[in-house]
C-alpha cells in the first residue's frame, strides 16, 4: 500500500505559486513547466468574443493610441491668455495690499506661453464650451472685480465715518455757557 501511495504522489504535479507546475518523473527535464493561462477575459476580448471574432484578443483588437501633433496656440490666444493673467495678478496685488504681485503684460504672455507648452506636452487640453466659460469668468472677474473691491472700500470708510461722528458726538456735548471753546467766567 505504501508503494502505491508513492507512485500516485510522483504522478500528480504540484503547482508553484504562479501558476507553473513542478516537473515531475513523467515530463522530460528539458520542457519547460507548463503555465496556466491568466484568469478571466477582459471586456474587451468578451466583446470580441461576442462578435464571433475567434481567438482574440484584447491586444490585437485594439491598436495603441498613438500622439498626434495638435496645432500650434495663435499669437492671439497667446496675448489674450497673458493679459488674462496680468489681470488676475493685477487683482490679487489689490486684494492682499501688496503691489509686488502686479505682473506687466508681457511677463503675462510670457507665463501663458510656459503654461501653454507644459499642457500641449503633458496632453492637457479644454474644449471649446468649458474653454469659453472659463475666459468668460476671467474676463468678468477683470472687469468687475477691482469694482466690487472699490465699492466695499468706500463702503468701509463711509461706516467708519458714521462711527467716529458718533463716537465724537457722545464724547463732546454741547453744554450752556460753553462758547466756542472758552470757559465760563467765574
Amino acid at each position: 500500500m505504501t508503494t502505491e501511495k508513492i507512485e500516485t504522489e510522483k504522478q500528480t504535479p504540484e503547482v508553484i505559486e504562479n501558476g507553473a507546475q513542478t516537473p515531475t518523473q513523467d515530463t522530460p527535464q528539458n520542457e519547460p513547466p507548463v503555465k496556466r493561462g491568466r484568469g478571466r477575459p477582459s471586456n474587451a476580448e468578451k466583446k470580441l468574443i461576442a462578435e464571433g471574432v475567434p481567438h482574440a484578443s484584447a491586444s490585437q483588437a485594439t491598436p495603441k493610441p498613438t500622439r498626434q501633433k495638435k496645432a500650434a496656440k495663435s499669437g492671439e490666444e497667446i496675448a489674450a491668455l497673458g493679459k488674462q493673467l496680468a489681470g488676475i495678478h493685477q487683482m490679487a496685488a489689490m486684494l492682499t495690499g501688496m503691489p509686488e504681485l502686479a505682473i506687466h503684460e508681457q511677463e503675462g504672455v510670457m507665463l501663458a506661453g510656459g503654461i501653454l507648452g507644459v499642457a500641449d506636452q503633458y496632453d492637457l487640453s479644454i474644449d471649446g464650451k468649458t474653454g469659453a466659460a472659463l475666459q468668460l469668468l476671467a474676463a468678468a472677474a477683470m472687469v468687475y472685480g477691482p469694482r466690487l473691491m472699490q465699492i466695499n472700500a468706500r463702503m468701509k470708510q463711509a461706516k467708519k465715518n458714521q462711527a467716529t461722528d458718533a463716537s465724537f458726538r457722545e464724547v463732546a456735548p454741547q453744554t450752556p455757557g460753553f462758547d466756542n471753546g472758552q470757559f465760563p467766567a467765574n
